[in-house]
């Protein structure tokens, strides 16, 4: 209709009315962009806290699942040093003996901590992480992601150490070539005690005089130690992503973000 009257008025030369015709497809085309361009940063807003909800979901179910890791890294700890001391005494006593050897074939078997990063993958796969208006919280997230990485980097280098260890304490210690099933067992298993009891074959006064595999046990022990120390430290920059994602959201004001 409204091209219709612009056509009428310009064969009538009435410049006057073309002109305002004009401008009001203009302005209304202005306005249709604006109101395109405002759907679009509200639906990116509501992206935005969508994937700042995720990603806390990510965090929290993360840290849970790391305190898991590090309670059964510290029992390891806590085993391996007990055997390393009762090795280096030279001196069991026999009520002893049945703990000695469960725990002796208990080491072996770690946990690594680690971070459910799905969601910023996700993110940085579909091109959209400029939907995070915060220029601080994106870079924070992407160091984030180079520490992750350097993790998951130094925990795989250690458990190639760890596995060498395995190699080396298992040929210092005798045991059955198979169990009752005939099927080969790795060095060590967790097991139960009357399980394990059937499989040390080495005699304890000869493990305490084994100076070689007491350092071996004793570094099992040190590198039990750091993974523990890593995982709390990984735990400690969940911790601050976490903190920072929430005051972002809640300087924003807060939108529909499940506060701490």
């Amino acid at each position: 209709m409204i091209f219709r009257r612009l056509a009428t008025a310009a064969r009538s030369q009435d410049w006057f009315t073309v002109v305002i015709e004009f401008l009001l497809i203009v302005v209304g085309l202005l306005i249709a962009l604006q109101i395109d361009n405002w759907n679009q940063l509200r639906q990116d807003h509501l992206d935005e806290t969508y994937y700042l909800n995720r990603i806390i979901g990510d965090i929290d179910e993360s840290i849970v699942e790391n305190e898991k890791d590090i309670e059964f890294m510290r029992g390891k700890v806590s085993s391996t040093l007990w055997v390393v001391e009762k090795l280096r005494s030279g001196r069991l006593k026999p009520s002893d003996e049945e703990e000695f050897r469960r725990r002796f074939l208990e080491i072996q078997n770690w946990k690594t901590g680690g971070f459910i990063d799905s969601t910023i993958e996700e993110l940085q796969a579909s091109g959209r992480m400029t939907i995070i208006r915060s220029r601080e919280l994106r870079e924070h997230l992407g160091r984030f992601e180079l520490r992750l990485e350097s993790h998951r980097r130094a925990q795989t280098n250690v458990a190639d150490y760890l596995k060498a260890l395995d190699l080396q304490i298992l040929a210092r210690v005798d045991r059955p070539v198979g169990n009752l099933d005939g099927v080969l067992e790795p060095p060590f298993r967790d097991l139960s005690s009357e399980e394990s009891l059937q499989i040390l074959l080495t005699p304890i006064t000869t493990l305490t005089e084994d100076k070689l595999l007491i350092r071996y046990l004793d570094a099992y022990a040190n590198y039990y130690i750091w993974r523990t120390l890593n995982i709390e430290m990984l735990q400690q920059d969940l911790t601050a992503l976490r903190r920072r994602i929430v005051l972002a959201v809640e300087a924003d004001g807060g939108g529909a973000l499940n506060k701490e």
